[in-house]
């Protein structure tokens, strides 16, 4: 499932010519709350040549859109999840971050 998710992806949005996306950022239990998932965003996004990154989240997980938040991204969209009483989550947020200074 999970590979296929990656190879079709899609999102409610043209991905602009000069946009990279960030996707399935997960930190092992152990390095969680450590600056791990932070510091390879950050890596990321100071040695990559993109205008700017979006990625999506859900909308339940607090403690990765406080992150992403930290890092400079802004929430622009929501689209309602399709399932959410089985999938435990009501949207997907997505969220920018422009490169530009």
């Amino acid at each position: 499932m999970l590979k296929i998710h990656l190879q079709e992806h899609s999102y409610p949005f043209t991905l602009a010519k000069q946009s990279g996306s960030i996707e399935f950022v997960a930190t092992s239990p152990v390095y969680r709350r450590k600056g791990v998932a932070f510091s390879l965003i950050e890596h990321i996004l100071q040695t990559c040549d993109y205008g700017e990154y979006v990625l999506e989240v859900a909308d339940t997980n607090n403690a990765a859109m406080r992150l992403y938040e930290h890092l400079g991204f802004r929430e622009f969209q929501r689209a309602p999840e399709k399932h959410p009483k089985r999938s435990g989550l009501n949207f997907y947020v997505y969220m920018k971050r422009s490169m530009k200074v």
